[in-house]
């Protein structure tokens, strides 16, 4: 049996977003990775502009990031 609890009001996007307040970087300079649906929350443009899944990320991250892609896109 595998069981992962976590807090609700916390990710790896809030993580991110701690990090960087500590460093003082923006999202502009941030890169974020990831392969798994764990990993969605980071996938968030008030956190990073740039946005990679490899090759082998579930098909729903590569999907999530594709249609952010397509949305930066078109703000630009």
């Amino acid at each position: 049996v595998y069981i992962r609890l976590c807090h609700g009001a916390y990710s790896k996007g809030t993580a991110l977003a701690e990090l960087q307040r500590q460093l003082g970087i923006g999202a502009d300079r941030t890169l974020v990775a990831g392969d798994h649906l764990n990993d969605l929350p980071m996938f968030d443009r008030r956190y990073a502009r740039h946005l990679v899944t490899p090759a082998n990320a579930l098909p729903a991250v590569k999907e999530h990031v594709a249609a952010l892609a397509l949305i930066g896109e078109e703000a630009e």
